[in-house]
């Protein structure tokens, strides 16, 4: 008997290794073994058990070991990985390690939770009862419920609509069935408060969370007592897709619009469209939920792909907070808030209101230059400006985190006074603390936030009220529920709208409307500031009614003309290396064997190729950055990357396959 193993390398191809009479019985297909490889020992995958392989006798190896043999793929997830493969231009090793980490293994000391409440405090929120809900939300777990087959339904609900209310009803739908759940969150920082209100409903013996801070020993425990059918309820971030369930009913995705479901390495998998195929395979159902759905989504819901569910009111009829737009034209340079702005915070912190301050940006002052001779600090790895971080009285590059001292003068012409320019969490914190000394202020960004634990204070205090004002990045636009905030302060709308990337304006509409959702939450209502240099600009506009319905039209007719997403699919094909000259003639020769290849394939009027050009962001870490893209049918593209070269180096030029990307920066 032979095993056909895969191992997680760039390399597509098939090893074939022998059973000895120690291991054959525990080899099954899924499983991971070690094996002799080359010159070293590597972990593998078992595709497939064969009775013969098409090998000499002095290339028969044997299997030493089996890996962790508790923790396998399931034949689901085997199917999934083949489907990960082919739409992610990844080998089988490398889909399969995604959803099973070589990492993942047996500690040398198991360290089992007798139960969640020790990882994350249960806060009594006074949940509504399942049977308690509005007509809308009725209608929506009936809609939802009322067909027996496979569906994807995109529940597009106004923020404080209670989404919420309708996953927990059809969680217990899927419970009473005898099946599973995975509910997938965009950001750690939401775990904490969705564990939470779980727990009120349905005990915390049957729940688990995953996400990448996790120690080893909770990661092996909580995929092992999947396994085991011991939990029923996974919460976690995108890889939680990949949890190892034999009875999966249910996947909810919440806020999906947001780009942080897309992985960042290889493979380049997007845990919306992975979901959407596990559901497939598992015979599951999948919730997509937004207040701000992706283009690409609303756009199938109207189109039939999906079904769309709407809720439009707002839990208990409560109006959207009023958006109060401000010309920072008219702003001073030396100030990050309007007088408005200030003066509602000091109003808000007199009644024991609290306050939650954007800002998408880390660090103090996002550059520093020289108003005498132009000089700008720039980072030495990459081509951007360095980013002036003043907790650490340091220069810091947000793409490689180099760090540079701060000069006391122009390096370049000697001049002794520096200009300090833009906006950051820190500058607003800064500010705040200066008008306020006397409150509690918390800044929340990755700068602050370094483990989960974190989180979970952060979470506990603000619904205790020991924090006035809340100020920080992403991490704290969306999802978050505290009735008690009733100013939000959007300190600058143009730092994602000025990108050049075409989702720039899909990505400010949803930052405005999701912001501006964490208030008016409670019976003391809201305000929003929303401070921009564009306030005549159809993005603001339309955010500023809360109106999506305007914002798509618009922005659906700007895709079709330039025959963006969705009315296309796009691959982007990243070439990055340390010669200039080479990634340049690299990525011509490339894009030359790709037209050969449509034309062979006869596909050179369903795909189109732009470039190759330099990437927005050219120089990174030292290495230059070329990159061609592809547009096409989905099955088009799949079809040309089986025919060209999709291996990892071409002549010490890296290659990066990205399909689907979320930005082409």
């Amino acid at each position: 008997m032979y095993a056909e193993v895969v191992f997680p390398i760039p390399v597509n191809k098939v090893f074939y290794y022998k059973l000895s009479d120690s291991v054959a019985s525990h080899v099954r297909r899924g499983v991971r073994v070690l094996t002799p490889f080359k010159t070293k020992e590597k972990v593998g995958y078992v595709n497939n058990i064969i009775n013969k392989a098409e090998i000499t006798d002095k290339e028969i190896k044997y299997i030493k070991d089996v890996y962790s043999p508790e923790l396998y793929l399931t034949e689901e997830l085997l199917q999934l990985g083949e489907w990960l493969s082919k739409r992610y231009v990844c080998t089988l090793g490398e889909a399969y390690n995604a959803i099973l980490p070589v990492n993942l293994r047996t500690p040398k000391r198991i360290l089992l939770r007798k139960d969640v409440q020790q990882d994350y405090t249960v806060i009594t929120q006074n949940p509504v009862p399942l049977d308690q809900l509005t007509s809308e939300q009725k209608n929506a777990v009936e809609t939802i419920f009322s067909s027996t087959i496979h569906n994807v339904y995109l529940l597009f609900g106004v923020t404080a609509s209670g989404k919420t209310q309708v996953y927990f009803h059809c969680i217990y739908r899927v419970l009473s069935a005898g099946k599973d759940i995975i509910y997938l969150l965009p950001e750690i920082s939401l775990t904490p408060q969705f564990v939470s209100r779980a727990i009120e409903y349905f005990g915390k013996n049957i729940i688990r969370v995953w996400h990448s801070r996790l120690s080893l020993s909770e990661r092996y425990e909580t995929y092992h007592s999947i396994l085991e059918g011991k939990v029923k309820i996974l919460i976690g971030a995108r890889s939680a897709i990949f949890a190892p369930f034999k009875n999966l009913g249910l996947i909810i995705i919440d806020e999906e619009h947001e780009f942080t479901y897309k992985q960042d390495q290889k493979p380049y998998y997007h845990a919306r469209d992975t979901a959407i195929e596990r559901a497939k395979i598992n015979n599951a159902k999948v919730i997509l939920g937004s207040a701000t759905p992706s283009i690409e989504s609303y756009y199938n819901a109207l189109s039939g792909k999906y079904v769309l569910i709407r809720l439009k009111e707002r839990f208990a009829q409560r109006s959207h907070a009023k958006i109060h737009v401000v010309d920072m034209r008219n702003l001073s340079p030396k100030s990050t808030m309007c007088d408005e702005l200030k003066n509602d915070i000091k109003k808000c912190i007199e009644k024991k209101e609290q306050v939650l301050l954007f800002i998408n940006r880390r660090g103090f002052s996002t550059y520093i230059h020289c108003n005498k001779c132009g000089w700008t600090a720039q980072c030495v790895n990459c081509k951007i400006s360095l980013v002036y971080h003043r907790d650490v009285d340091k220069l810091v590059c947000h793409l490689c985190s180099y760090e540079d001292r701060v000069p006391t003068s122009c390096p370049r012409c000697g001049k002794f006074k520096l200009h300090f320019g833009g906006i950051g969490t820190e500058r607003v914190e800064s500010e705040i603390k200066f008008l306020h000394p006397y409150i509690k202020v918390q800044r929340v960004d990755l700068d602050t936030i370094t483990s989960r634990y974190i989180y979970e204070k952060i979470y506990k205090d603000i619904l205790e009220k020991k924090i006035d004002v809340l100020i920080g990045t992403q991490m704290i636009g969306k999802g978050f529920d505290f009735p008690n905030i009733t100013l939000v302060g959007i300190i600058n709308a143009d730092i994602m709208l000025n990108l050049p990337d075409f989702r720039a304006a899909e990505r400010t509409f949803q930052m405005i409307v999701q912001v501006s959702g964490r208030t008016g939450r409670g019976i003391l209502g809201g305000k929003v500031y929303l401070q921009t240099y564009n306030p005549n600009s159809y993005v603001i506009t339309t955010a500023v009614e809360y109106d999506y319905e305007k914002f798509y039209e618009q922005e659906i007719q700007l895709r079709k003309i330039l025959n963006y997403p969705p009315f296309v699919y796009f691959a982007r094909i990243i070439f990055v290396g340390k010669d200039e000259k080479r990634v340049k003639s690299v990525s011509e020769k490339y894009a030359k064997d790709l037209h050969t290849t449509l034309s062979v394939l006869g596909l050179e009027k369903r795909i189109a190729l732009v470039g190759p050009l330099t990437a927005p962001y050219s120089y990174v870490r030292k290495k230059y950055r070329w990159q061609i893209l592809i547009k096409g049918d989905v099955k088009d593209i799949e079809r040309l990357f089986s025919y060209v070269h999709t291996g990892p180096v071409i002549k010490n030029v890296r290659l990066i396959i990205d399909v689907d990307p979320i930005d082409i920066l």
